[in-house]
């Protein structure tokens, strides 16, 4: 990985807690602090691109997609800024947003390979927060409301893809692919 590589990948994580902050405000401070997260993790490297990889995003795109319309349909926009003391998003800003991440990812999806940093960084991003921490967050929002909270049904699939993709970028042998 390259200087031009990580400071793109730092750019792209700056931009997308400016548009997470601008557009949801402070209910989105997690998804911001995942985005640091994500890019110190993966700028440290000790990962590995194997092309079974690509397979695995495009199953977890179309969780995202499954994933988002029940957050919307059982009302996170109202749950999710509530549990923070904030006013609820509009229908808009929750599609939108949402809408936004899943053309990202689906654009790294469409140009994933082992020399496109910024498409493997934003897969990154992808399996560590938007699967693997959104899985076990959706479980502890849940536990902590006593009962459903607004994405649950979905959220363990989250978490598999997440692990899943997680698991390739850290295999060591091609072979076992």
């Amino acid at each position: 990985m390259t200087f031009n590589d990580r400071a793109t990948a730092g750019v792209f994580a700056l931009a997308a807690i400016l548009f997470q902050a601008f557009w949801l405000g402070l209910p989105a401070i997690m998804l911001s602090i995942g985005m640091v997260i994500t890019y110190a993790v993966w700028a440290a490297g000790g990962w590995t691109y194997h092309p079974k990889i690509r397979a695995v995003y495009g199953i977890g795109c179309l969780v995202f997609l499954v994933h988002f319309a029940e957050e919307y349909l059982t009302g996170l926009h109202y749950a999710g800024p509530a549990f923070f003391g904030r006013e609820p998003w509009t229908g808009f800003q929750f599609l939108f947003f949402n809408g936004v991440w899943f053309c990202v990812f689906a654009l790294s999806w469409l140009f994933l390979r082992a020399d496109r940093a910024i498409a493997l960084f934003i897969l990154f991003f992808f399996a560590l927060i938007g699967g693997a921490v959104n899985g076990v967050i959706h479980v502890g929002l849940a536990l902590n409301a006593s009962g459903y909270f607004p994405g649950l049904g979905t959220a363990p699939f989250c978490l598999v893809v997440g692990i899943w993709i997680l698991r390739e970028f850290y295999m060591r042998d091609a072979a076992c692919v």
